[in-house]
C-alpha cells in the first residue's frame, strides 16, 4: 500500500480531516495535502504526523521500517 493510501486510511478511520491533522501536528496544511498525494516529507514532519495520529511509524511508513527492533 502506498504511503498516501495508508495516511488517507488512517485519517478516515480516526474521523480526522487533513486540516485537523495539520493543526494537531502543528504543521502546515499544505504539507498534509502533499503527504496525502504521496509526496515526501521530512523525518521531523513524519514524526509529528505519527504522534498526532497516535500510531506507530510502521502504520504509515511500513516499507521503511525493518522487522528488527532498533536499539
Amino acid at each position: 500500500m502506498e504511503i498516501s493510501s495508508q495516511l488517507n486510511t488512517l485519517l478516515e478511520s480516526k474521523g480526522m480531516s487533513a486540516d485537523e491533522l495539520a493543526e494537531k501536528a502543528d504543521i502546515p496544511r499544505m504539507t498534509i495535502y502533499n503527504a496525502r498525494k504521496g509526496k515526501n516529507v521530512t523525518l521531523t514532519t513524519a514524526m509529528k504526523i505519527v504522534k498526532a495520529l497516535e500510531v506507530n511509524v510502521s502504520d504509515i511508513w511500513s516499507e521503511f521500517v525493518e522487522d528488527e527492533e532498533v536499539a
